[in-house]
């Protein structure tokens, strides 16, 4: 299905991080830099359950000789985050040993850790899958019986803004946009944090500039 300006599928607003965002915009797709709606709160671990049941931490899954799964480097902006945050935590020493147990492919892999990670763990490719934390905690609240969420507290000065903003092309429908916009604004203060992101508070949210 083609997608581009000049076609029928395009959107009138990106949902990014920072980074992305910042690069859609230097090649002239997003509008601006946008505007803070939520923040992440970095890794978390998702393990399933009857193996590794004594990981309950980032130090015993690093202490162990478990294998996992995570982003893949087709997923830059995820991957380099976890690699970094592992660094800065464990040392660069241990992520480097950690980074020989991973499994980097495998059968229907698609580089989306969204479906990558879950379908790993809950198929017997990895024990251990990591990925943002809010998505473990969601995945293990949807299969309790066949996983667990290991959160990392430490991590989560390492999450990222999200941020949304509009594309170049003009909306077909701007007051649609516009009510979308102010409606997520409105209650992303709430929602957010209810589903695993961090707490930001009125005085942290920004429009990006």
């Amino acid at each position: 299905m083609p997608v581009g300006p000049d076609s029928a599928v395009y959107p009138d607003l990106l949902m990014l991080g920072a980074g992305p965002m910042d690069r859609l915009r230097e090649a002239g797709i997003a509008s601006g830099p946008g505007e803070v709606f939520a923040r992440h709160k970095g890794l978390g671990l998702l393990v399933r359950r009857g193996v590794g049941d004594e990981i309950d931490s980032l130090e015993t899954f690093a202490a162990s000789d478990l294998q996992y799964v995570m982003a893949t480097p087709r997923e830059r902006g995820a991957r380099a985050q976890y690699l970094k945050t592992l660094k800065s935590l464990i040392g660069r020493a241990r992520t480097e040993r950690l980074q020989a147990r991973e499994v980097s492919d495998f059968p229907g892999r698609i580089a989306i850790q969204h479906r990558d990670i879950p379908h790993a763990v809950m198929n017997d490719i990895a024990p251990v899958g990591i990925v943002f934390t809010h998505l473990a905690a969601f995945y293990a609240d949807r299969w309790p019986e066949r996983l667990r969420h290991v959160a990392v507290p430490e991590a989560e000065s390492f999450g990222t803004e999200i941020r949304i903003s509009k594309t170049v092309r003009p909306a077909a429908n701007p007051s649609l946009v516009e009510a979308f916009n102010d409606f997520l604004m409105l209650n992303s203060p709430v929602v957010y944090p209810a589903a695993g992101f961090s707490d930001m508070g009125d005085g942290q949210r920004d429009r990006g500039d």
